[in-house]
């Protein structure tokens, strides 16, 4: 997403370690907006795309892997699939010498309370629904670090998933529902900068 590779660019501060790198597209952003550090990439699975040269990969569970001393541990969608979100941030923060950056899914209780699910709660890989802004304060505290900038993302309405939903649905719902949160902002996740305490 746009959004949050743009913020990694601001807040990165050399080399970085990315936790669920995937097929390390933030490598690929980095390098074509001029960045020259060092990367490392740490996912559970290799994937079937080519990879780009100049990376350092492991494959493996990031929980039982010993992570490379870097300035920035990138944590873009990838505590919502842990069952110990806390534990695997600390971890970060304690290789990480200057920040660790979080993306994660938001939690919309108003919307929850009434009974309109958000895609990442049906999302099979994810051991947690969504975060609200506490929970993702107190999971930074209980890591050892602090939040040295946060911000909501995604600006969305509440019927942001029409076209996930439809055919589901009959059409009348989506007006209902934007009747009911017309004036409301909502947004899909949260991005934070994290130092130690």
């Amino acid at each position: 997403m746009p959004e949050i590779a743009e913020l990694l660019l601001q807040h990165q501060k050399g080399d970085v370690l990315d936790v669920g790198c995937a097929t390390c597209q933030n490598y690929g952003f980095l390098r074509g907006r001029g960045w020259k550090g060092k990367y490392y990439g740490i996912d559970i699975a290799k994937y079937e795309e080519k990879y780009p040269e100049g990376i350092s990969l492991t494959i493996g569970d990031a929980n039982k892997l010993e992570f490379p001393e870097v300035d920035t541990v990138i944590l873009y969608d990838i505590l919502e699939h842990v069952d110990d979100p806390a534990s695997l941030l600390k971890k970060a923060l304690n290789a990480a010498r200057k920040n660790v950056l979080i993306a994660l899914p938001m939690r919309n209780e108003e919307m929850w309370r009434l009974g309109i699910a958000e895609t990442h709660q049906v999302d099979k890989t994810h051991k947690h629904a969504g975060f609200s802004r506490e929970e993702v304060e107190k999971l930074v505290s209980m890591s050892g670090g602090r939040i040295a900038s946060c911000r909501n993302l995604g600006r969305a309405t509440a019927i942001i998933g029409v076209n996930f939903w439809e055919g589901w649905f009959p059409k009348k719902l989506f007006y209902l529902m934007g009747k009911l949160f017309k004036s409301k902002a909502y947004y899909w996740g949260i991005w934070c900068e994290v130092v130690r305490q």
